[in-house]
């Protein structure tokens, strides 16, 4: 995932565009993540194993933006403003965590593992 795909607030945005903005790109995370976890049959048990393992590792992410988009959500004015720098620090974790593990699989699937 580019940087420029970050759902950082933008002056002048507003708290139900953000709010929106950040729960299409957690579906479309989700989305990978479950790609990723369907193609992992394509591989041999040791390998199939690792993204297994590595899946799993994602989907605990996902979980913890979902949740912290939640508490974003049902929070007061004051407190969502400090709210939004660990969604978004959770977001570029997991951005970051399912780039890397497509990256992998393509190698693997690419070498034949």
């Amino acid at each position: 995932m580019e940087q420029s795909t970050m759902p950082e607030l933008r002056s002048g945005e507003s708290r139900k565009s953000y709010e929106g903005k950040m729960e299409a790109r957690l579906g479309a995370l989700g989305a990978e993540i479950d790609k990723l976890k369907t193609r992992t049959d394509q591989f041999g048990s040791e390998t199939r194993q690792q993204f297994d393992t590595e899946v799993t590792t994602l989907q605990k992410q996902k979980e913890d933006l979902q949740h912290r988009l939640y508490d974003l959500k049902h929070s007061g004015e004051e407190a969502w403003q400090d709210l939004t720098d660990g969604v978004d620090s959770a977001w570029r974790n997991l951005s970051e965590s399912v780039e890397q593990a497509v990256q992998r699989f393509t190698t693997r699937h690419q070498h034949g593992a």
